[in-house]
């Protein structure tokens, strides 16, 4: 009996001739190469398992990211048709009573067709804002219904869960673009645009599943937020238009007059200056506020293609909401200190 070492471990051999000598040699080569094999599958199988479980994981992430921004931003926009709605009947009011009392509808007629009027424009306004804000509503819907898709929480298929959604959203957003008020009719050339969204759609990101379905609704949801940037864009003129003729008003009448006259200035007076420059900036922002809309169209065409991180886009809708929530406490305010003002 003899003992032989390979690099395998310590092995007992018995050699009984050159023969079998060679044959146990080829027998254990044989099993050295079937080890190393066994051995180097199971290196791949671990290396392949963390990397697409790290896929899933990104994919689920992002469908979360994109989630909580649909809701953020249904949040934000209704916010803004809020405030404008409250701005464009406290200004419409504002002005028809300026006219009314500057004798502008002498007869009973006249003054009955011009509150008829105004109440007509105000109705179609409110008419716009309720749906503006169903079809966010059914946009944060849509993204909540993308993210249990890419967690697989949905049991049937994602198609036939959001069938019906679809339709709706394609049903009201042709309602706000035909609006007048909206005036947020969307170009051919838009439209052209739009139609290539799908082709951005990465599916070595998304996986096959999710990049299926993002193919199929690129475009459909590009069109929407397309639409809803618009929107934003009047709603900002609205709150605009009334805010700008109020600060005007209130800079002659509380800046400007008592300081060129000869009295003495009233104690309020410093106060009334800040208000001034407040609101002046507000307005400013309300400029910057209302990209918001646009910025959103080009975080949909990027997580499109891949990119993952929405927390600028969040950061922007929050700031959006914090200048939303500042121009109506500014008009709160406004509104006190005018009724404040000694008559």
């Amino acid at each position: 009996m003899m003992t032989t070492t390979d690099c395998g471990g310590n092995t007992s051999m018995l050699a009984t001739g050159r023969g079998d000598t060679l044959h146990t040699d080829l027998r254990r080569i044989e099993r050295r190469g079937h080890n190393l094999r066994a051995y180097l599958g199971c290196l791949l199988f671990l290396a392949v398992v963390p990397a697409l479980f790290g896929c899933a994981t990104t994919q689920v992430q992002r469908a979360e990211q994109l989630a909580t921004l649909g809701k953020t931003y249904a949040d934000t926009v209704s916010l803004a048709g809020q405030e404008a709605m409250a701005s464009s009947i406290a200004f419409s009011l504002a002005e028809i009573r300026k006219e009314r009392k500057g004798g502008a509808f002498p007869k009973p007629e006249d003054r009955s067709e011009a509150i008829k009027n105004q109440m007509e424009i105000l109705k179609h306004r409110q008419k716009l804002v309720e749906m503006s804000n169903q079809l966010v509503a059914l946009f944060a819907e849509y993204f909540a219904n993308l993210e249990k898709f890419a967690k697989q929480e949905i049991s049937a298929s994602f198609e036939t869960a959001t069938g019906g959604l679809i339709d709706s959203i394609n049903d009201v957003s042709q309602a706000v673009e035909a609006s007048p008020q909206a005036k947020a009719k969307i170009s051919n050339a838009e439209r052209a645009s739009l139609a290539k969204l799908s082709g951005l759609v990465a599916r070595q990101v998304h996986g096959q599943a999710l990049a299926r379905v993002l193919e199929r609704d690129a475009s459909m949801i590009g069109t929407q937020l397309k639409l809803m940037s618009k929107i934003l864009a009047t709603y900002s003129e609205w709150i605009r238009t009334r805010s700008d003729m109020e600060l005007q008003e209130f800079y002659r009448g509380r800046v400007e007059k008592p300081f060129v006259g000869t009295e003495e200035l009233p104690g309020s007076w410093d106060q009334d200056v800040h208000h001034y420059l407040q609101g002046t900036g507000l307005s400013e922002q309300l400029v910057r506020a209302q990209a918001a809309g646009e910025r959103m169209e080009r975080f949909w065409a990027g997580y499109l293609a891949g990119e993952i991180s929405s927390r600028e886009m969040i950061v922007s809708l929050k700031e959006m909401e914090q200048v939303l929530e500042a121009v109506s406490a500014y008009s709160k305010a406004r509104m006190d200190a005018s009724a404040a003002k000694p008559h």
